[in-house]
């Protein structure tokens, strides 16, 4: 089952979390610095899709390409 973009975007940002240099940050500083990876992720993936007009999907039908999406996941993120 797909993740939900709140579910994604809370995904992205734990995963950047081991990455973050927290050399004299605390917590607070630590997730916003995770956030703005993931935010420059998710850039990536739209600005990627922006000329897309027809849609893939995987061996299974769920649709892998999807630019809305990703812009509710860039908006979650934003949230967090």
């Amino acid at each position: 089952m797909k993740p939900t973009p709140k579910e994604k975007a809370e995904e992205l940002v734990l995963n950047y979390m081991p990455y973050v240099d927290w050399n004299g940050f605390n917590e607070k500083r630590a997730l916003i610095n995770a956030k703005q990876c993931a935010l420059l992720a998710v850039n990536e993936i739209i600005d990627s899709h922006n000329n897309i007009q027809n849609f893939l999907f995987n061996e299974i039908g769920y649709l892998i390409t999807r630019p809305e999406y990703w812009q509710e996941v860039k908006e979650e993120i934003e949230k967090l």
